[in-house]
């Protein structure tokens, strides 16, 4: 009896060396396959960049924002998203414009689409390599008045130097627009950048945003009182986007909880009144589609501004409600030269 036990712990004791040695071995075969190694260097080749942005963003003194930029690469590369530690072999080199000096622009490579993503260009081989970037002003910032541009990027890419055109145009303010957090029929405190990914495959990317409605914009003061704001139109910036559909989303009937309803606007014939009986009592989620104006862009962004009046007069208000930007990748990846 004593014998069989012994032979059964040194089988155990056997068993876990094993276990761990394909353990260690799992471990370091994750290690080089991540990138995380020192030795991991593969070999990008420089492809000529499309150009294919046009983002139109603001940037003042209370305001950043936020961007992404696609570089196009012949290589699969095993990417750590967001993370210093990958910066020492991917990161942005230069950037170029007019009238940047007083802005701070950080980008930082987010994400690599393969073929698992649905992404890959499999004819050519070529994939995409996402950085996100982050504009703000500096100490220095003053408004000047005018459209600051980033006009090129340039990234390097282990060995590879890529520089990449853009157009990036950066404004202060959208003339006779109030920002959302200045716009006195609403309660939102915070300007918001929206951004989703055209897939080919699925039906128009859906924006969602609360808008919290403040009665006393339209010189309400109480859930009975009749004084109501109305939505007219809207309209973006820089036509660099159309709005495709926008819907506000329902769940209160004079304060009476009712099942969630989407109300859709006929952008045709914007008439839709915000009425201090319903907004009194609550704020709205509304819904929205967009979509590229123009398809030699496959990178773009824009102001949504809202177009309203107050109590049935005639003079049209403007509020700015967020950015939206689109990224159509696949796209992009099909504008690249192919071999005949």
């Amino acid at each position: 009896m004593i014998k069989a036990r012994k032979i059964i712990r040194y089988a155990l004791a056997a068993l876990s060396i094993t276990l761990l040695a394909a353990f260690s071995v799992s471990c370091v075969s994750a290690k080089d396959s991540n990138g995380g190694g020192d030795d991991y260097n593969p070999h990008v080749s420089v492809i000529e960049q499309p150009k294919s942005s046009d983002l139109n963003v603001y940037v003042n003194k209370t305001d950043n924002a936020s961007f992404s930029i696609p570089v196009i690469v012949d290589t699969f590369i095993y990417l750590n998203s967001n993370t210093a530690k990958s910066n020492d072999k991917i990161y942005v080199t230069d950037i170029a414009g007019e009238n940047i000096d007083d802005l701070s622009v950080a980008g930082l490579p987010y994400i690599f689409f393969a073929e698992d993503a649905g992404i890959i260009d499999a004819a050519q081989r070529n994939f995409v390599c996402v950085f996100n970037f982050d504009v703000s002003p500096k100490a220095t910032w003053v408004s000047k008045g005018v459209v600051r541009k980033i006009t090129q990027i340039t990234f390097k890419i282990f060995d590879a130097a890529i520089s990449v055109p853009v157009a990036v145009n950066i404004f202060e303010k959208e003339d006779n627009s109030k920002f959302i957090y200045e716009c006195p029929i609403l309660k939102n405190t915070q300007y918001l950048t929206l951004s989703n990914r055209v897939l080919r495959h699925m039906n128009k990317p859906l924006f969602t945003l609360a808008l919290n409605w403040n009665i006393q914009g339209w010189d309400g003061s109480d859930c009975e009182d009749d004084r109501y704001a109305t939505i007219v139109g809207f309209r973006f910036a820089n036509s660099a986007l159309r709005l495709e559909r926008f819907a506000v989303i329902v769940n209160n009937d004079e304060g009476v909880p009712i099942e969630e309803i989407s109300v859709p606007i006929n952008l045709s014939d914007v008439n839709y009144d915000l009425t201090s009986r319903q907004c009194f009592w609550s704020g709205n989620f509304v819904e929205f589609e967009a979509s590229i104006v123009d398809e030699g862009n496959q990178i773009v962004s824009d102001s949504l501004i809202m177009q309203y009046t107050l109590n049935g007069e005639s003079r049209v208000y403007e509020v700015v409600l967020a950015t939206v930007q689109l990224y159509d990748y696949d796209a992009l990846l099909f504008r690249l030269p192919r071999d005949s």
